[in-house]
């Protein structure tokens, strides 16, 4: 196996780490390697491998929690997967090793700061302390890093969190638009059966009869396609977002969890921004008086004043007014548009 091999001895408190396959290393002469780096080099549990001048053979693969990317530094702009690697052995088979020991030190707070802010806090009251009794013995500090700041922890997290974040927000902007197409739907069906809804009204059906009638179809809609989502989204979806972070991350096994937080970005938010949508324009169809609906005189605002324009030539007076007459339908199909990645 080409490549730094950064070897730690298996640990009860602290760097732990998960198998993902195989077992932890049981004596001195097994070891068991971090699963990225052994997916990219092609190494397998019970494959023989050689790290420090010593044959091993690996008892598994595991995934450390302080390493979900595989910085080998600190000042590192990238992540390294292909040359670089930490493993685990016994406390016996550490000793097998030769060459020089690094000794990293980890602390572990009492009081769990409660915000980055309170963490950097204490981590820079901890390293004035480290550094004194460092200068008192003689000694030299060459690295201190705290967790809020080592991207091997954190690299990963953050960038699955940005994408939390970019994906509620298409997610609303979608809906919205969905929303906007039922209503436009259903607004030019309002107008086609204008004479049936006026026969209705006269017959006695009251408005929120009618609203609700036409309310019914994008809300039922929107709530199967949600379920259906969920349904999906526990099941076969889920396996297409676990092989894709597993595949730039080194992460620790998952468990499937019900999370009521994507319940309510995924199903609640869009049954709301459905259902508030169609209902404002519903309601402003609905407005007409019955004897409107039956002539079908269903137009507000007949005589709209016309926007004032410069003394331009004909031609050019005409295209100004006919893109200021339909500004709303363009901003809509922009919107459609740009949600749908095309360039302009």
């Amino acid at each position: 196996m080409d490549g730094t091999v950064r070897v730690y001895e298996k640990t009860e408190h602290i760097n732990l780490a998960s198998i993902l396959e195989g077992r932890f290393p049981k004596n001195e002469n097994e070891i068991a390697i971090e699963r990225m780096h052994a997916d990219n080099v092609g190494v397998k549990v019970g494959d023989r491998i050689i790290v420090g001048g010593k044959e091993w053979t690996v008892a598994g693969v595991l995934a450390y929690v302080n390493y979900s990317t595989l910085f080998e530094k600190s000042s590192d702009f990238m992540f390294d997967a292909l040359k670089f690697n930490v493993a685990m052995v016994t406390e016996g088979g550490f000793k097998r090793l030769e060459g020089p020991i690094h000794y990293a030190y980890a602390w572990q707070y009492v009081n769990v700061p409660d915000n980055e802010n309170e963490e950097k806090g204490f981590s820079d009251d901890f390293m004035k302390a480290l550094l004194t009794q460092t200068v008192v013995n003689e000694n030299e500090i060459k690295e201190y890093l705290p967790a809020y700041a080592n991207q091997a922890i954190h690299f990963a997290t953050d960038d699955m969190g940005s994408d939390e974040a970019m994906g509620g927000v298409l997610l609303d902007i979608l809906i919205v638009i969905i929303a906007f197409i039922f209503a436009i739907t259903i607004s030019n069906t309002i107008t086609k059966e204008s004479k049936s809804i006026g026969t209705l009204r006269a017959s006695g059906y009251t408005r929120g009869e009618l609203i609700l009638h036409y309310l019914a179809t994008p809300v039922i809609v929107t709530l199967f396609a949600a379920a259906v989502g969920n349904l999906l989204g526990y099941t076969v979806f889920k396996n297409v977002v676990v092989s894709m972070y597993y595949n730039s991350y080194s992460l620790p096994a998952y468990e499937t969890i019900w999370n009521p937080s994507a319940l309510f970005k995924t199903t609640i938010i869009p049954l709301l921004l459905m259902f508030v949508v169609n209902l404002v324009v519903i309601a402003r169809q609905m407005w007409h008086t019955p004897l409107e609906f039956l002539r079908q005189d269903l137009k507000r605002n007949k005589r709209k004043k016309a926007i004032r324009l410069p003394e331009w030539g004909f031609f050019r007076r005409f295209r100004f007014r006919i893109i200021f007459q339909n500004l709303q339908n363009y901003l809509i199909l922009f919107s459609a548009r740009l949600e749908s990645g095309q360039e302009f």
